[in-house]
């Protein structure tokens, strides 16, 4: 196809591998030469060098009202135990309930939350959490920077690319994101309630004289 669709391939791919490190760092990484992801305990001690833990899994078995309310009240507090404004909040990853009609409403949750789809938590696992409270600073473009050079394998006449990206990132927070077990999440359904109060109305005639 020709040495420029060749070279343009090969920038993507990469570009493709830098979004997805990315991705992966500010979800679950380590701290240790990647961002600290959502998923970690940036309290718990550990030493230079070491890797983060995970912070323990709150086990969600449905998203009602009542626990959701209960979740978005741990995210309403900062790690100085004050109260703090939460207007929106992200969840990874999807969820869908079936309505009535038998058709299917995506992404319904008891509170305004934006989802994500990722590939970088396990089964099993998701996020909820204030995006404006994660931190992430890139000192190149996200795209990276892509190099090549022709010169070490010039007898193979081949051309080697190399791509980097320069960056960190943190929760500000440690209260700022939950991890959450939905091993056991039950499927969402409608709840009906049916009532047999009835109200009484007062009856008046009205006579023309």
């Amino acid at each position: 196809l020709g040495a420029t669709w060749l070279d343009s391939y090969v920038r993507e791919v990469l570009k493709d591998a830098i979004y997805v490190g990315l991705e992966e760092g500010i979800v679950c990484g380590t701290g240790v030469k990647m961002p600290i992801g959502m998923n970690r305990d940036i309290e718990a001690a550990h030493g230079d060098g070491e890797s983060y833990v995970k912070k323990t899994a709150i086990k969600v078995t449905k998203f009602t009202p009542e626990t959701y309310g209960g979740l978005v009240g741990k995210l309403a507090v900062t790690r100085n135990g004050r109260p703090r404004t939460v207007a929106s909040l992200i969840m990874l990853p999807a969820t869908t309930v079936q309505r009535p009609d038998g058709t299917f409403a995506n992404n319904v949750l008891p509170y305004p939350t934006e989802i994500i789809q990722t590939e970088a938590l396990t089964k099993g696992e998701a996020i909820l959490g204030i995006a404006e409270q994660y931190f992430v600073g890139i000192g190149t473009g996200k795209e990276g920077t892509i190099e090549y050079d022709d010169s070490v394998r010039f007898l193979k006449r081949e051309r080697v690319y190399a791509a980097f990206l320069y960056g960190n990132g943190r929760p500000k927070d440690n209260n700022a994101f939950l991890l959450l077990d939905i091993n056991e999440l039950q499927p969402a359904a409608y709840t009906v309630v049916t009532g047999t109060d009835t109200v009484e109305v007062e009856k008046t005639t009205w006579t023309e004289e």
